[in-house]
């Protein structure tokens, strides 16, 4: 008769918003006259972020049954990016699994001149937020997302010239069955502006009758995604 071995049981824990978390904090540095920008940033990553995604950063490793959209990097900004440095600063074995790199890259594709003094600087994947784009409101089932979590992103963006950031309709604030989508643009001083994305998920479910609650924050997601801010700089 085969010997069976005894089964081990293993409790795996359960994770909230708050224990699933990525946090996007970057100082960015901008020269007009070259039109180049250089980003030096903190990626901070616990539980489903941080088993997902650290390998990825530590050694290309991908999952192919996971949603391609979490292995984007977060110096993956446009085709003219480039990776500078990369380094593990910390790394935490114990739930939820802290772990955090120091990231530096620089992309020459973000800025356009449009003439002297005009600006457009594009947002081009500074947000990586994951969520269903094409969601079927009329669908009969219900919606359930990947997994709860906090996912912010802070862009402090120092410009070489004065700057006066144009009027935009870019601000907006989602609190809904799914959760909450946060999105601003702001100036803090002459030269410096402020960039923050924030999505929470705080539904493990959402009805079939509130499907359009997952519309409204993930289309508001992939505009940001592409969004673009005008400034006028005082070159002189």
């Amino acid at each position: 008769m085969a010997y069976l071995p005894e089964l081990i049981y293993i409790n795996t824990p359960s994770s909230n918003e708050s224990e699933n978390s990525r946090k996007v904090m970057s100082m960015v540095n901008v020269n007009l006259n070259e039109q180049k920008v250089e980003f030096n940033t903190k990626l901070s990553l616990t539980g489903q972020f941080s088993t997902l995604t650290r390998g990825n950063y530590t050694h290309e490793y991908i999952d192919s049954s996971v949603n391609k959209q979490y292995y984007r990097k977060v110096f993956q900004l446009s085709p003219k990016s480039k990776l500078l440095d990369l380094v593990k600063t910390a790394e935490d074995s114990i739930f939820p699994f802290k772990t955090n790199f120091q990231v530096k890259y620089a992309d020459a594709g973000l800025l356009e001149k449009k003439n002297d003094s005009v600006f457009v600087f594009k947002l081009t994947e500074f947000m990586q937020h994951v969520i269903e784009q094409n969601i079927d409101t009329n669908a009969i089932n219900a919606f359930y997302p990947d997994f709860k979590q906090t996912d912010v992103y802070r862009y402090f963006v120092k410009f070489d010239h004065p700057i006066k950031l144009q009027e935009n309709n870019l601000n907006i604030t989602i609190d809904n069955t799914l959760g909450k989508y946060v999105f601003s643009v702001s100036q803090k001083s002459d030269t410096d502006i402020m960039i923050e994305s924030y999505l929470q998920i705080s539904s493990d479910k959402v009805s079939r009758y509130k499907l359009k609650d997952v519309y409204s924050i993930g289309e508001q997601i992939q505009k940001k995604k592409s969004a673009e801010i005008t400034l006028i700089a005082q070159m002189q």
